[in-house]
């Protein structure tokens, strides 16, 4: 059915497409010196959005478009001049005739990005501005969605070394394409060190279309945190909330999930940005997600808690350079019982986990509040 959806809606999007080429093609439409700065379409609160506020800020001579929705909840985070609504008559035109399409997906900058991707790859739709990934985590990973010749970027942000060196042998860019510049993000990341647990999951490729978690290894493991009492109640000793914020993917069973402690708190989307928990948080619990990077920038520790390991690099993605065991920023669980124990001794005693500092520097070349201007140098040069 998703197959069937997904022609249905391709073969409008191309008659749209059609239309419109014709139409800015009659009006003589030309190349303008325009970035348009993008996320998905739907949200404004990763590398696109600070990207696009460091522009506002720093650079108000270069004209920036930003592509949004207007149903969304941060449609009132862009500038009204600079708002581009998702889908729009205007959005085919910066599509088309910007000089430079940024973006924290591969096609984030397009009116429907799993479509133009192929477009793109197959050579189907050559467009003229320049195409940028900010990316929205650190590639650890192999994802062959990400290959260059299929994506034909012109650029992609790498926030580490050894990020920028795996994706120049295992993707197959250049040294001139992908470029050590750190991720927009990272300047505002500010450790505020609240009393906050931040158990935040990603998302699995055998789940995604499913219609509901129950009697899922996904589900059981972790209703069995949020409804621990040990945990809860060392947490409240300790005046700890614990906090669950699943990948947006998986947000959509949020509602699944229950617990019987008003001191675990279920965290939507539309209610929490990811980054102000992040901020926030003391302890991150996460599985395969380089959010762990974000935290390990602000030099806090992480618990990952892998009950799927072998499934999950089956089935979602393979190994990388990255092994969270060797180069990560705590401890890896395999059981509950382990999670268990791990995190009933970080409550213990906050400072347990200080011996995975080392990798804190590992991994960093820059750690500062000058990734945005980096990254703006670099797309400068296209």
């Amino acid at each position: 059915m998703n197959k069937i959806k997904f022609i249905f809606k391709s073969i409008v999007d191309l008659i749209i497409l059609g239309y419109y080429k014709l139409y800015f093609l009659m009006k003589k439409s030309k190349m303008i010196d325009t970035w348009l700065i993008s996320e998905r379409g739907i949200d404004a609160r990763d590398n696109g959005y600070w990207f696009y506020k460091y522009m506002k800020e720093n650079h108000p001579e270069q004209k920036v478009k930003y592509v949004i929705t207007k149903n969304s909840i941060d449609y009132k985070k862009i500038e009204p001049e600079d708002i581009v609504e998702y889908r729009s008559k205007e959005h085919y035109f910066y599509f088309l005739y910007a000089k430079k399409m940024i973006s924290a997906e591969i096609m984030g900058f397009s009116p429907n990005e799993q479509l133009y991707y192929r477009l793109n790859r197959y050579g189907i739709i050559k467009l003229k501005g320049k195409k940028v990934f900010l990316q929205h985590g650190i590639t650890k990973n192999f994802n062959n969605y990400m290959l260059q010749s299929r994506t034909k970027l012109d650029l992609i942000t790498c926030a580490t070394i050894k990020e920028q060196k795996y994706i120049v042998k295992q993707y197959g860019y250049s040294n001139n394409t992908a470029k050590l510049t750190g991720f927009a993000r990272f300047d505002k990341l500010v450790n505020l060190n609240e009393n906050y647990i931040l158990i935040m999951p990603t998302w699995r490729k055998w789940l995604k279309y499913n219609t509901s978690l129950f009697g899922t290894d996904f589900y059981d493991n972790y209703m069995k945190i949020l409804n621990d009492k040990d945990i809860i109640e060392s947490a409240k000793r300790n005046n700890m909330k614990i906090i669950f914020y699943p990948h947006i993917i998986m947000q959509k069973f949020l509602k699944e999930f229950t617990t019987f402690s008003d001191n675990v708190i279920l965290a939507s989307f539309e209610e929490y940005d990811v980054q102000d928990l992040l901020k926030k948080s003391k302890l991150l619990v996460t599985d395969y997600s380089s959010v762990d990077f974000d935290f390990a920038y602000m030099h806090k520790n992480v618990i990952y808690y892998q009950f799927d390991n072998t499934k999950y690099r089956n089935e979602h993605y393979s190994k990388g350079y990255y092994d969270e065991g060797k180069d990560g920023f705590g401890p890896v669980c395999l059981e509950f019982k382990d999670l268990k124990r791990n995190l009933l001794e970080y409550l213990n005693n906050n400072e347990c986990f200080n011996n995975y500092q080392e990798n804190f520097y590992k991994f960093f070349e820059n750690m500062d509040q000058n990734n945005c201007k980096r990254i703006y140098d670099e797309i400068q040069k296209l």
